[in-house]
């Protein structure tokens, strides 16, 4: 990677020199170095690029649903998560499940309880 595809990949991606820095954990200045060809970039700096790039694209998908980013809500239609629905109980609460299971028991002979 040369010292201009840094600097485009930075302004194409929206980072400033401070944020890029912060992400990659390195001081401004050496951004700037980097980016005016004074100081040789590491060889690995193209995969912790991409890794940002992977992360802001991420986190543009997860902005339409931002409890199912906090981990709060489920995508339920998703094969995975309707497996482990099922095998939980069907997502319900042990209120409900308890109250499925009176009424089942309750209504065993055709009789109802209460008023009658």
């Amino acid at each position: 990677m040369t010292s201009k595809e840094l600097k485009a990949w930075r302004q194409k991606n929206g980072y400033s020199q401070a944020r890029l820095a912060k992400a990659l954990g390195v001081i401004t200045l050496t951004v700037s170095r980097w980016e005016r060809g004074v100081r040789e970039i590491p060889s690995f700096l193209y995969l912790a690029l991409e890794c940002l790039d992977m992360k802001r694209k991420l986190s543009k998908r997860v902005v339409k649903y931002p409890k199912q980013r906090e981990g709060l809500l489920l995508d339920k239609t998703k094969p995975e998560v309707k497996y482990l629905i099922q095998m939980k109980g069907g997502g319900e609460t042990r209120r409900q499940r308890a109250r499925k299971v009176y009424l089942k028991t309750s209504m065993k002979g055709g009789k109802k309880h209460g008023k009658g």
